[in-house]
């Protein structure tokens, strides 16, 4: 018997790995909350000048609306570090040239925001990005989800003197709920977010609220809440966040203009709870505005007397508002122009409208929502501060 030694054994050659590895190419997504971007083309033929082409999905609007405004993208890059992409952002309806000045948010972490440099181009946006990360963010504001929505409202609803009520739920079953802060038998309701895209909106709402339950305005609340009841809703239009429309619910339908149908279940809802028939109240809508260079108010009636008194205040509270009222040229010889204002008489209805400017820069802030919440704050302060006279 022969016995075969190692050496005997037939050689197999081995195969060597190759110690090149293929690099992944990038990958863009967008099914997230609030995600929304459409992919025409990705174009890595030359490894150090990527061409990224991208444009946004279509809300559904109405055929015979003109101006159909559709602003808001948000999506994630991933495989891009150390990777020079540029991204050619298309079809943004450059209307009124609300776009000069403009730069897109970027995010290492989906936490903390910044902006990058933007070519405004008749429709479209190109910006040039070396991540230094793996993943990044882009957006055209700040995101702010439901889910933020719903651990705000859960943390609040347990404080004192707070009730907590869900209005109802739209037809894709998300709830719409409100705050009811107080005791008075004076109202203030402010509504946000019936535009989607304005996620300027909700932090306006949010921050809002953490001033007013910050210890040190104990003494200031206490006196407010035993002379008004404020109601908030900080989310009007949750499907419309969800999906990452600008504009429109997911039915493409403008809450904001349409208080007088009242077609929209969201809009029955909320109309439903703000107690028009209580004379002397306020009435806030917050939204954001993309042409603006500082936040504004903009008034329903020239007769509205609490409007000039409350935007001297907030303007010498804040130091990021303007006393002009961005939209006076647009308005003229229109009349009740705007939201909720447009369905009621507005010579007794105190009604107004706060818009946060989307564009403005990070300041001196980490990241930049932390400016749209120091707007919220300034409305509080000012809250406290007009105590006496609204």
């Amino acid at each position: 018997m022969v016995i075969k030694t190692r050496k005997s054994l037939p050689n197999k050659k081995k195969k060597r790995k190759s110690k090149t590895r293929k690099k992944k190419g990038i990958k863009i997504t967008y099914k997230f909350e609030s995600g929304n971007c459409k992919i025409i083309k990705i174009n890595e033929k030359n490894p150090n000048n990527i061409l990224v082409t991208l444009t946004k999905r279509r809300e559904p609007y109405p055929v015979h609306l003109k101006r159909k405004y559709e602003n808001w993208f948000y999506f994630k890059v991933s495989n891009c570090k150390n990777k020079k992409i540029i991204y050619d952002f298309k079809d943004m309806k450059y209307y009124q040239n609300n776009f000069n000045g403009f730069n897109v948010c970027y995010s290492y972490d989906n936490k903390i925001w910044k902006r990058t440099p933007t070519i405004i181009k008749n429709d479209n946006f190109l910006w040039e990005f070396t991540s230094v990360n793996n993943n990044i963010w882009f957006a055209y504001y700040v995101p702010y989800t439901t889910k933020r929505k719903n651990l705000l409202m859960n943390k609040l609803k347990r404080k004192p003197k707070v009730k907590y009520k869900v209005l109802g739920y739209t037809p894709l079953r998300r709830k719409i709920d409100m705050l009811s802060i107080g005791t008075g038998d004076k109202y203030l309701f402010f509504v946000a977010r019936q535009h989607p895209g304005e996620s300027v909106g909700s932090f306006m709402a949010e921050g809002l609220l953490k001033e007013f339950f910050l210890p040190k305005n104990k003494n200031k609340r206490e006196r407010f809440m035993k002379k008004f009841t404020i109601n908030i809703v900080p989310m009007a239009n949750p499907d419309g966040v969800f999906i990452g429309h600008w504009y429109t619910n997911h039915a493409g339908c403008n809450l904001n203009r349409n208080w007088q149908s009242n077609h929209c279940r969201e809009n029955k809802m909320m109309a439903q709870n703000m107690g028009y028939e209580k004379y002397g109240s306020l009435y806030i809508d917050l939204h954001g505005d993309e042409g603006c260079d500082k936040h504004f108010i903009t008034q329903c009636s020239p007769e509205n007397k609490i409007y000039n008194l409350f935007n001297k205040t907030v303007n010498k509270i804040g130091s990021n508002w303007q006393l002009h009222d961005h939209y006076a040229k647009e308005r003229k010889g229109k009349k009740n122009m705007f939201g909720i204002w447009g369905t009621y008489d507005c010579k007794w209805l105190n009604g107004m409208t706060i818009e946060a400017c989307m564009k403005h820069p990070i300041y001196n802030h980490s990241s930049l929502e932390q400016e749209t919440l120091c707007v919220g704050a300034d409305i509080c302060k000012t809250l406290f501060k007009l105590h006496n006279d609204l």
